[in-house]
């Protein structure tokens, strides 16, 4: 079964903006994931000086807690296996998440899905062959991974 693994802007956009009712029988009809370190920047940006980030940051959160059967969130621990603290760099640094995000996703390329609306995963996605979803143009726009010998 595929897994859709929710980053940080792509949770703030779901759960802010309205969607399609097609593009949203999507995600209700999937497993869904997030990383910890997802929480742990959506609650950093509820100290966000911008009242309106702050607002959407604690809409996603309240989904994400309203819907902890549905959501899977996988744990730091279970992030970065066999490397140093070194390797993984530093939580503060610029694309950490994103970075983690990548590793996760590239753990098991067959069954999962990467959804963001960042242009630098975005593109990372399609130079690893990864599976992705964002949103284009107020749709949901689904780019499945080509598997050797498969004919698209």
């Amino acid at each position: 079964m595929l897994l859709i693994v929710l980053d940080t802007d792509f949770l703030i956009k779901i759960t802010n903006d309205p969607l399609p009712k097609f593009d949203r029988a999507i995600l209700e009809r999937s497993n869904l994931a997030t990383l910890s370190y997802v929480i742990d920047e959506l609650k950093g940006l509820l100290k966000n000086e911008r009242r309106k980030t702050a607002s959407r940051a604690r809409r996603a959160l309240d989904f994400l807690e309203s819907n902890t059967q549905r959501i899977h969130i996988i744990p730091k621990q279970a992030l970065h296996k066999g490397r140093t603290r070194r390797q993984q760099g530093n939580k503060e640094c610029e694309g950490f998440v994103d970075r983690a995000l990548l590793d996760f996703a590239k753990e098991n390329p067959s069954t999962r899905i990467v959804a963001t609306l960042d242009a630098s995963i975005l593109s990372e996605c399609e130079s690893q062959g990864l599976s992705y979803l964002t949103i284009r143009q107020g749709r949901a726009f689904l780019r499945l991974r080509k598997e050797e010998g498969q004919r698209i």
